[in-house]
């Protein structure tokens, strides 16, 4: 009660006079209803009742905020004032270019406006402004959170402009967490092709693990698959389960466990020996381990576009003999001299180098026509220029 002492006599000491009346509570009805207002159905009170809500003490003495306004400068200030005063920049080139632009603005009612080729003349905005309208006509009350370039036409065609609107749309879009998780899935590639070139034989490899499969002889379901990256050369193992033990010993480098995009090439491989056993299996799903001898063999004979030449003739030097040519004799089997073949394989073998360095320049050119078809399709959308936003289902 101190305080409100206090306070009395702060106030009383400003009027000229003041005085304490002692009211019965017989006749002080209307203090007693107005202090029950706010838990009671009293109706003893006038028809009009004046009430003030009062959120601290009367006797907490009322701060006093200072705001800091600061003033920037505008992006149209220089056309303003040389549209009002006929004042230009002292900079010349600076000067030079406002008076260009100036000749697309007009001052209406105290505000700038611009002259625009499709609509009425346009409100200039703020940067200040313009950051409320984008918020507004993105997720406002009639905003449907519309992509970068939909949403500036939007804000032109009701009428406002600054210089830096598609930017700034399109910025904020990105920011917008809502359009992170439930716009619509982008397939085309975000980065350009990066081919690997290998131009040593045998020296990297790329494993991966095919299965399940149907269940074939031994109980066997998985396929071990390896290919080796410059000369194509495919071997696969068929196991019955996977263990660590199987593919002990094996390093992993350079690739995403999850998601391996750099191990495309035994991704290639597996798609060859799918498509294989589906025309080779039929009704038989079983036999699939049976078969892949047969299929081993098609892919290390068969020439690849890459290279130019088999991975057979890449590994050993020279072409393998199928059973077509047993059946129908060609002229190295007609022939075939066992001494004679031995002294040029030999000989072949010495021309290895070359042949190998012939399909390693076929193969990077290829892959060069490769990543050039790849790139046109390419929308990039680097990560290190986004905001980080990490979005995540659980």
């Amino acid at each position: 009660m101190v305080k409100y002492l206090e306070k009395l006599r702060s106030v009383s000491a400003q009027l000229e006079k003041f005085s304490i009346n002692l009211v019965p509570r017989a006749e002080n009805t209307l203090a007693d209803a107005l202090s029950k207002l706010a838990t009671s159905n009293i109706v003893d009170l006038k028809r009009t009742v004046m009430m003030e809500v009062m959120n601290k003490r009367s006797t907490e003495s009322e701060e006093i905020r200072v705001m800091a306004i600061t003033t920037t400068s505008e992006w149209y200030d220089n056309i303003q004032t040389y549209i009002q005063t006929g004042a230009l920049p002292a900079d010349l080139a600076e000067a030079k270019m406002t008076k260009m632009d100036a000749v697309w603005y007009i001052i209406l009612w105290g505000r700038l406006y611009k002259k625009s080729f499709s609509l009425p003349f346009l409100r200039c905005l703020t940067a200040f402004e313009s950051a409320r309208l984008i918020e507004e006509m993105h997720e406002g009350t009639c905003g449907n959170h519309a992509g970068g370039k939909p949403l500036a036409i939007i804000c032109q065609r009701q009428g406002y402009y600054w210089p830096t609107m598609l930017e700034d749309c399109r910025a904020y879009v990105k920011k917008c967490e809502k359009c992170q998780k439930f716009s619509a899935v982008i397939n085309l590639p975000a980065n350009d092709l990066m081919p690997i070139l290998n131009p040593i034989p045998f020296a990297q490899w790329g494993m991966d693990i095919v299965g399940p499969f149907p269940m074939a002889a031994g109980g066997r379901k998985f396929l071990k698959v390896a290919v080796d990256y410059f000369t194509k050369w495919i071997e696969v193992e068929p196991v019955a389960k996977i263990t660590a033990n199987q593919v002990k010993k094996v390093k992993l480098a350079h690739s995403s466990v999850c998601h391996p995009q750099s191990n495309g090439q035994v991704e290639a491989a597996n798609k060859q020996i799918l498509a294989a056993l589906k025309k080779k299996l039929e009704d038989c799903k079983g036999k699939w381990a049976d078969l892949m001898p047969e299929i081993l063999w098609c892919n290390r004979t068969s020439i690849k576009e890459a290279t130019g030449e088999s991975p057979f003739k890449l590994s050993f030097g020279s072409e393998a003999v199928i059973p077509a040519e047993m059946a129908l004799p060609t002229m190295r089997i007609q022939h075939y001299d066992e001494e004679r073949n031995d002294q040029l394989l030999r000989h072949q073998l010495d021309f290895m180098p070359e042949i190998r360095m012939k399909a390693e320049i076929s193969s990077a050119a290829y892959k060069r026509r490769m990543s050039r078809a790849y790139n046109k399709k390419v929308k990039h959308r680097p990560l290190c220029n986004t905001p980080d936003l990490l979005t995540t289902n659980i």
